[in-house]
């Protein structure tokens, strides 16, 4: 009777050592890229992208051309190309596409503008996600593995929408 025991309590034991090796293993990947590091290299984006927007056009009567105002929400069509560096800089290629054949607006950003160097910096890592803070404010980035992500924008920007990122091979690090 004593050796059952004492086989049952060395098998619980060894029982509740494996599940805490499991649950620590999960928790804390001993392979795993920190997200900052997943950051690295060069990112092509897409996406759609909301938000209230207002113009207001002067009119040219040289050139023909009639004064408007426009406000309400305005949905474009969003490309990005990324490229995050060890060092902290990065570059962004931001084009918006909306319209239809008949009326067409587009804008870009690039950064970084001339003579300046844009510099991001990470605000926190939790799970899969990384919060950084770029030219838009502080935004979260959702990683899916090592070659994709996706962009959500920061509330202060009244903007909603979700930019898909993958990896590019435009260049290395």
């Amino acid at each position: 009777m004593q050796r059952k025991t004492t086989l049952l309590l060395a098998a619980a034991t060894l029982l509740v050592i494996a599940a805490g090796v499991s649950v620590w293993l999960v928790w804390f990947p001993p392979r795993a890229e920190p997200l900052e590091k997943r950051l690295l290299g060069a990112w092509d984006g897409t996406g759609e992208v909301s938000a209230e927007s207002s113009f207001d056009m002067k009119p040219s009567p040289e050139q023909g051309i009639a004064g408007a105002k426009w406000s309400g929400t305005l949905t474009t069509a969003c490309t990005v190309q990324a490229e995050f560096r060890q060092d902290g800089t990065y570059t962004w290629k931001e084009q918006h596409r909306a319209g239809d054949r008949n009326s067409k607006m587009s804008f870009d950003v690039a950064l970084p503008r001339d003579g300046e160097q844009a510099h991001w910096k990470v605000v926190r890592a939790e799970g899969d996600k990384l919060t950084i803070q770029i030219h838009l404010g502080d935004v979260v980035f959702a990683f899916q593995g090592r070659d994709a992500f996706t962009m959500t924008f920061p509330e202060s920007m009244k903007s909603s929408g979700t930019v898909a990122f993958q990896r590019s091979g435009r260049a290395k690090n």
